[in-house]
């Protein structure tokens, strides 16, 4: 009876099925790397992408914040320029009413006045003209009054701002205008000093 040795054919199988499992492993190691690399460049893109999100945040954020601190600075600069002008106009009125209300009796009186809410150059004008000026107060036949029909500004410096106003007057020629006149224009500009506008110069408006 014929012996058949199947060893070298059980040599052979094994030997191929530890190359497939050398080879499969292979293949996962080849595969588990690849993953990894995968994995890291796509954490790599995460990290990345929260950076770009965060830089992306930190400049919205500075963007409204000086958004938020220019519209802050031009509504203070706006509510300063309201009030500037209003406080100039007020002064203006007030101002314009004193020089044209004089009575007769009290000519100095009316001198002290209109000196006080004058300043520079208008100040200077009405010291040198002290004696005439006295003399046309106390030649009214009757006490003069006015008063301010419109004001509004026209130009604004800063320290300086000019308001244009319509006075009705019943002696004009005290503020320079013609003495036939019931209604008058007037550019006044006020100056402000110490905190105090004052007229620094008059100038009628045709």
């Amino acid at each position: 009876m014929n012996h058949i040795d199947h060893r070298p054919a059980e040599t052979v199988r094994l030997r191929t099925a530890r190359q497939k499992y050398a080879e499969a492993r292979r293949t996962e190691r080849l595969a588990r790397i690849a993953a990894a690399d995968e994995l890291r460049a796509r954490a790599r893109r995460r990290r990345a992408g929260v950076r770009l999100a965060l830089l992306a945040a930190t400049l919205v954020t500075v963007v409204l914040l000086a958004i938020t601190v220019t519209d802050a600075v031009l509504r203070h600069r706006d509510a300063d320029r309201l009030d500037r002008h209003a406080a100039a106009r007020e002064a203006a009125i007030s101002a314009v009413t004193t020089m044209l209300d004089a009575d007769p009796a009290r000519p100095d009186e009316y001198l002290r006045a209109a000196l006080a809410v004058t300043t520079g150059q208008q100040h200077e004008r009405l010291e040198k003209a002290t004696p005439a000026l006295r003399e046309a107060v106390t030649g009214l036949g009757r006490p003069a009054t006015g008063q301010v029909l419109s004001a509004g500004v026209a130009a604004d410096a800063g320290d300086r701002v000019d308001v244009v106003l319509v006075a009705q007057a019943s002696a004009p020629e005290l503020i320079g205008a013609e003495a036939a006149a019931n209604r008058v224009a007037l550019r006044v500009t006020m100056v402000r000093h110490d905190g105090t506008w004052l007229v620094g110069a008059t100038e009628p408006v045709s």
